[in-house]
């Protein structure tokens, strides 16, 4: 278990100890915990190794983006399936009509969801290397000229950024 910060400086030292992480008696719990961040053993997860058994590639997404899981398009499909054609209004219909849905996707169907997904992925990939190239073009803080240019006109370029990635 990687240590904690409210861990007190006792259990941190007895933590650095199990790994034979070398440290100064005199160290803070601050320097000790910095000390343990740097050394914190690599997560190993048992899904990870099963899939390279099996050569499976794990692919993970980032937290809070929707748009990248296909999985969402497919939830969000077979609920307005079941709106659409729900007249009951009754658990059982509910589950008889995501049973119907989840049948009737196609390869076809799921490889759109995947496409979609990826299209937004490069979407967010553009839009880096886009922020990337500007942020090289961005104020020197030497520059005093340019400094106050761009102070009147960040909000119009943020604005011409953003709708360049719209279309």
């Amino acid at each position: 278990m990687p240590p904690k910060r409210a861990w007190n400086k006792q259990i941190i030292i007895q933590w650095l100890n199990f790994h034979q992480l070398n440290y100064s008696n005199s160290a803070t719990k601050a320097e000790l915990l910095e000390i343990a961040f740097e050394n914190v053993p690599a997560k190993k997860y048992l899904v990870d190794e099963a899939a390279q058994i099996y050569n499976v590639d794990i692919i993970r997404l980032p937290v809070k983006h929707c748009s990248l899981n296909s999985i969402e398009l497919g939830w969000a499909g077979m609920k307005a399936y079941i709106r659409d054609n729900n007249t009951n209004f009754c658990l059982p219909d509910v589950e008889r009509l995501a049973s119907e849905w989840i049948a009737a996707v196609d390869e076809a169907t799921a490889q759109s969801y995947i496409a979609h997904a990826h299209q937004h992925e490069l979407v967010f990939k553009q839009t880096d290397a886009f922020a990337e190239e500007v942020e090289d073009q961005l104020i020197d803080d030497e520059d005093e000229d340019q400094l106050t240019s761009y102070e009147s006109d960040d909000e119009t370029n943020m604005t011409i950024i953003f709708l360049l990635f719209l279309e």
